[in-house]
């Protein structure tokens, strides 16, 4: 094993022990990272792309469900799909995950530390937008598929979606990026680095040198090598 190859773990060996001052100086901390040859063979940082290729389609399908519950009820209002039971159940339970949507985007942007994400945005304006059209749609007696159940949690689908979109969009924390996608970490030794930075921020994090909710993890890791001391003029 060479030196190269142990880098990684010296350094996350430091971001354990070492005792910093407040507030923390992110300049200091990446030189001290760039201050040892870039280890071979670190871990890539995050998960792998491949095996969450599941999880994503899974979450594409969970999204589009309420706009399969408004499919519902516009075929019902064009005559389309009789009034059936089944029918009913189907539309109940495709606005019940439009809710459960828009409570759960709420809660991870909450706990996430209030960080603005398209996909947040996106997921939202169809859960809240899908909920508020078929609300209009369930005030015609053709398209009352289930009485005043599904009116009423069409309605609660409806709230929740839009005002967790205008959460999101006007509450969230200024994200603190400083360059483009072009500009971020290309060479191999540049992703190294990288990935032991993420190793540093995990281990502050979890010891409580610093909270996730007050900085912007992501944003930090697509920086360039060498550009943390910017932050310093955020502290």
């Amino acid at each position: 094993m060479t030196d190269r190859s142990v880098g990684g773990d010296e350094i996350v060996q430091w971001a354990r022990t070492t005792e910093f001052a407040t507030p923390l100086r992110w300049g200091d901390v990446e030189a001290e990272i760039l201050r040892r040859p870039a280890p071979d063979g670190e871990p890539a940082a995050g998960p792998n792309p491949v095996m969450g290729l599941p999880l994503y389609a899974i979450g594409v399908i969970l999204y589009a469900v309420p706009l399969f519950g408004l499919g519902i009820l516009v075929a019902r209002v064009g005559g389309a799909i009789s009034d059936t039971e089944a029918w009913g159940r189907a539309a109940f339970a495709a606005f019940l995950v439009a809710l459960f949507v828009a409570l759960t985007t709420f809660e991870t942007w909450r706990s996430g530390g209030r960080r603005r994400r398209w996909i947040d945005l996106v997921v939202t304006a169809i859960a809240g937008g899908s909920s508020l059209v078929g609300l209009l749609l369930l005030q015609t007696d053709v398209a009352d598929l289930a009485g005043g159940g599904l009116r009423i949690l069409v309605l609660g689908a409806a709230v929740a979606g839009v005002l967790v979109f205008f959460a999101v969009l006007a509450g969230s924390k200024e994200w603190r990026r400083h360059t483009p996608r072009a500009l971020r970490p290309q060479s191999p030794e540049d992703r190294s680095y990288n990935n032991v930075r993420a190793r540093v921020l995990e281990v502050l994090v979890k010891r409580g040198v610093v909270s996730d909710k007050d900085i912007d993890i992501p944003a930090m890791l697509d920086m360039p090598i060498g550009s943390w001391r910017e932050l310093d003029g955020h502290a």
